[in-house]
């Protein structure tokens, strides 16, 4: 076998790692208040805290949880 070349490493700047957590977090906002929507009653509070409980606690996870996002 050919010896393969090392993949490249993406460079994240701590800055982007914070932009994407933003990015990230206004989008499970979104999520939320769209459920909140179907969801007469029940508080936006109880809505992110089931979502963030199914993914872990992790705002990725639950990012990626959405079949749209799932890559």
């Amino acid at each position: 076998m050919p010896p393969t070349r090392p993949l490249p490493t993406p460079q994240l700047s701590p800055d982007r790692v914070k932009a994407l957590h933003v990015d990230i977090e206004t989008y499970i906002d979104h999520r939320v208040a769209e459920e909140a929507k179907a969801c007469p009653g029940v508080p936006a509070v109880r809505i992110k805290h089931d979502l963030m409980g199914r993914a872990g606690g992790c705002v990725c996870r639950a990012y990626f949880l959405n079949p749209e996002n799932a890559s």
